[in-house]
């Protein structure tokens, strides 16, 4: 688990993917069903574009579970003075990765998520050519992409964010 997070960190997502079992479930997205595994791969390489790092703390494991604490940054998070914050629950068996879910806390998501929202209704209007480049995933808050968080990088000084 802390393998996984620290080549994530470093953006390396080989070696982040070679952490995953085969029937890994990471964030909601089966490993084992058609297409979720490069969409994963995809997602860790925008958050490696967009130099993302999570650290860990106040960790606990009973027998395979894995519950740390984290605080969640990059560059676009940085440059609107923002952080998501929340929990991490790992299952990891034979060395591998198994399941992980992130909870964020009400308050981090809260903040965040309305910056991304009128982030997403300023690029609308001022970008309409980047809306389905950042947003490829139109479930998703920000970037999915490599091409997405570099998109979000670009206009990145343009967007001023509300109470700013």
């Amino acid at each position: 688990m802390a393998a996984w997070t620290e080549a994530r960190n470093r953006g390396d997502v080989d070696e982040a993917m070679s952490h995953l079992s085969e029937t890994a479930n990471v964030f909601g997205m089966g490993m084992h069903l058609p297409g979720l595994r490069e969409q994963l791969r995809d997602i860790l390489a925008a958050q490696a574009v967009a130099g993302w790092s999570a650290i860990e703390s106040d960790c606990t494991v009973a027998a395979e579970t894995v519950n740390c604490r984290y605080v969640q940054r990059d560059r676009i998070l940085d440059r609107w003075d923002l952080e998501l914050t929340g929990r991490h629950r790992y299952i990891v068996r034979d060395g591998k990765l198994t399941f992980a879910e992130r909870v964020h806390d009400v308050e981090s998501r809260r903040a965040a998520y309305s910056v991304f929202d009128d982030f997403r209704d300023w690029v609308a209007d001022a970008h309409p050519e980047l809306v389905d480049v950042i947003w490829s995933d139109p479930t998703s808050a920000l970037y999915t992409t490599p091409e997405g968080a570099q998109a979000v990088l670009d206009v990145l000084d343009e967007y001023v964010p509300p109470g700013s």
